[in-house]
């Protein structure tokens, strides 16, 4: 049970990828915003949407910064709160570099390692980088760090502009810097969240996570069934840590049930897709990246079609294999693709492999 998203290539290209470590970052809140202005005054060619700090603090691409001034702006409110700078709802920021989502929504930063898909975690890399403040907030018993109101008003924005525009549903992925089922989630702070997916009945809340044994105990008195506007998923990632989590996850009422195969580690062999509605596939990316054999991603994809489960291949990965041998991919420039999720440099040989489909209604379940 599935659809085809509106166009392969309206998804697959122009959007870079949350799941990756980034380059060296300032180090200080005090070298954030000259750090940003000093770059774009250096006259480089890479658009201000492709700008690494902006994608690497939020994974967000604000249109409205496309100049210095903007830029100085944007970093300051980034920095010192809502106080620094206005942000209207027509130049809202929070639109994501995840091509399957609209925007990216985090309640608080920080979490805990689980297991082998934690291990190259981007989120934790750019937490050490001292982004946001002078404390880590990765690890057991570490505090994690709780956002600013100017945050929480971004959804009731992105519902109003849904509601305006009446062109689909966009979907929300929450929490890209944290996972939202982490039992030392900060006081109150979850509890806030699901008063704001509440409010904001027209956008589709995907709630990811590594967690599943926690999700009953965490979800809100009124949930029964299941939100109309939130699909559970869990992260597979091999077979020993990341399968059974699929096995939790069809135990919980959802209206929609997603899977997360990515980053894809190892050959799953059978995997059991009953009661689940939608699978994401990708590969690891970053400089520390492991290989991800297209193999495994087309057995995926053959499970998927038989179970009548929509699939979506995000990405190859920095080190993709066919055969036990690296593929390589370079875009038209000839440079290499670090990432390997612009469908366009593909090898002919693996058009099966573009597949980005959805579920066909946020509201089919029972199978």
């Amino acid at each position: 049970m599935r659809e085809s998203s509106d166009s392969f290539r309206r998804h697959g290209r122009d959007r870079g990828v949350e799941k990756s470590g980034r380059g060296g970052m300032m180090g200080s809140r005090s070298g954030l915003r000259s750090g940003v202005i000093n770059e774009l005054g250096k006259g480089k060619a890479r658009a201000w949407r492709e700008h690494p700090v902006v994608t690497a603090i939020t994974g967000h691409v604000p249109s409205q910064c496309r100049c210095e001034i903007g830029a100085r702006r944007w970093a300051d409110s980034r920095v010192h709160g809502p106080q620094a700078s206005r942000t209207t709802e027509r130049n809202i920021v929070g639109k994501t570099t995840i091509n399957w989502a609209d925007y990216t929504f985090n309640p608080w930063h920080g979490c805990t390692e689980v297991s082998a898909g934690c291990v190259n975690c981007y989120a934790e890399a750019l937490d050490r980088r001292h982004l946001h403040s002078e404390k880590e907030h990765w690890g057991p018993g570490v505090q994690r760090q709780i956002m600013n109101d100017s945050i929480w008003e971004q959804p009731h924005a992105w519902n109003r502009k849904a509601l305006r525009d009446g062109a689909g549903r966009p979907r929300v992925f929450c929490a890209s810097m944290a996972d939202w089922a982490d039992k030392e989630a900060p006081d109150g702070q979850r509890a806030k969240l699901w008063n704001i997916i509440r409010q904001t009945p027209a956008l589709d809340w995907l709630l990811l996570t590594k967690r599943p044994r926690n999700v009953l105990r965490y979800l809100p008195a009124d949930w029964g069934n299941g939100y109309s506007n939130v699909w559970l998923g869990v992260t597979c990632e091999n077979r020993g840590q990341g399968v059974p989590r699929l096995e939790t996850l069809r135990k919980i009422p959802a209206r929609v049930r997603f899977v997360s195969f990515e980053p894809l580690l190892e050959d799953l062999g059978s995997v059991n897709l009953d009661g689940v509605h939608w699978a994401i596939i990708g590969g690891e990316t970053g400089r520390s990246a492991r290989p991800m054999a297209i193999e495994w991603v087309r057995s995926l994809l053959d499970q998927c079609r038989c179970a009548g489960v929509a699939a979506w291949v995000k990405q190859l990965g920095r080190c993709p294999t066919v055969g036990e041998q690296p593929l390589v991919l370079r875009d038209k420039e000839g440079h290499r693709d670090s990432k390997g999720e612009d469908p366009a440099v593909w090898p002919s040989k693996l058009h099966e492999l573009k597949v980005r489909e959805l579920p066909t209604s946020n509201l089919a379940i029972g199978r």
